[in-house]
């Protein structure tokens, strides 16, 4: 299925192969994504048992169109004159203006008033404090008004990683998967215990009418690229090419054991590559991969592959300016269906999981994925405990 790409600048991958492979260069987590499309990148090396890096892709679609052959700001502002003009004669005497500062919601552990979850439709764990009464009703409300507005058409799951407080409407949905499987397959196929330096020959391409910058087509086929760079694409550009010859590499049973282990519902099977999930499955795997960023080197590798994505205009685009995003998105035009998953290094770290059925990449629906990433941003503030 082909992808609709809006990409303010695209990720600049330079394909170079000889006879026998190719090349693709890396990215460096360091400089900013957004760069001229021919513009080259270069990596810095990520130490440890993971090798390093290259850049990755988004997007996808429903399985079983490949064909071979084919492609399945820092403004300067001029600084103000450093000397004043001399002032001659002493200036009228005049009563300042008042400096008008935004209150900060005072926070004070209390406990939470159940009357607002019990009006709600949607689903919260036991919570017994919050900072603030209002504040917490006011976001509650806002997330009434979201599922009013989207119902059926959208599910959600939250969880913060310090204190296991959940929030989920529609969690036990089943979406298509699109590109939030991604991840989640190079997370198992790293437990797994793979070498990132295996060489994998391209022996398939994804059809895509007008493919992407970086993208591997069908013009690498019989080319070789290392697993390290294959996973770097698909995570980062969400390379659809480079994911499907994972799974030709490394199969579906490993994934599907994964998911097993995970309590996660959602596997691989035939010919396919995605597969429905629900928010529920989603939000295990992304804090399976919250965890593995934390204790290993290579965890922590894919989770910057997540920083850099090449389409950043739902859940990072809304809180990336507070804390650091690791996100992993998933659009098919043909289905309607636009789903983002983040891992959110709020001084509580979080995980949310939005899917929804809604025209992918419009303004309307980005805003629809930046609002409600603001208002789970504030409960993860708000409630304590």
């Amino acid at each position: 299925m082909k992808k609709k790409v809006f990409l303010a600048a695209a990720v600049a991958f330079a394909l170079t192969a000889a006879s026998c492979g190719g090349t693709i260069q890396p990215l460096d987590p360091l400089n900013p994504i957004d760069r001229e499309p021919s513009a080259p990148i270069t990596v810095s090396s990520v130490s440890t048992s993971a090798p390093e890096t290259t850049a990755a892709p988004e997007s996808t679609s429903e399985p079983g169109t490949e064909a071979p052959g084919t492609e399945p700001e820092e403004t300067e502002t001029a600084p103000a004159s450093e000397t004043e003009a001399p002032v001659t004669e002493a200036p009228p005497e005049t009563t300042p203006e008042p400096v008008v500062t935004e209150k900060p919601v005072e926070m004070n552990p209390v406990a939470v008033d159940q009357s607002v979850i019990d009006a709600s439709p949607v689903w919260f764990s036991n919570i017994t404090t919050v900072g603030n009464n209002p504040e917490f009703k006011e976001c509650v409300e806002a997330l009434n008004k979201l599922v009013a507005d989207y119902g059926y058409r959208v599910g959600f799951a939250y969880q913060n990683m310090v204190t296991g407080v959940s929030i989920r409407y529609n969690a036990t949905k089943r979406f298509p998967s699109c590109s939030t499987i991604k991840v989640p397959y190079c997370k198992s196929i790293i437990d797994n215990g793979i070498n990132l330096d295996d060489p994998i020959k391209i022996v398939k391409a994804w059809y895509d009418a007008e493919p992407e910058p970086g993208h591997l087509t069908g013009a690498d086929i019989g080319k070789t690229y290392t697993a390290r760079e294959l996973i770097a694409n698909a995570v980062s550009l969400s390379d659809n090419t480079a994911y499907i010859n994972l799974v030709e590499k490394y199969g579906r049973y490993v994934f599907n054991l994964y998911t097993q282990n995970l309590g996660a519902s959602y596997a691989l099977s035939g010919g396919y590559y995605f597969t429905p999930v629900s928010p529920a499955d989603l939000l295990l795997s992304y804090k399976d991969i919250y965890e593995l960023g934390e204790r290993t080197e290579t965890g922590k590798w894919l989770c910057e592959l997540m920083q850099h994505s090449s389409f950043n205009k739902q859940i990072g685009a809304a809180l990336g300016d507070k804390y650091p995003v690791s996100h992993k998105y998933g659009t098919d035009c043909e289905t309607n269906s636009y789903h983002d998953v983040a891992i959110c290094y709020a001084e509580q770290p979080f995980v949310l999981v939005i899917m929804t059925d809604q025209v992918p990449e419009t303004d309307a629906a980005n805003k629809m994925f930046q609002d409600t990433a603001r208002i789970f941003d504030r409960l993860n503030s708000v409630i304590i405990g």
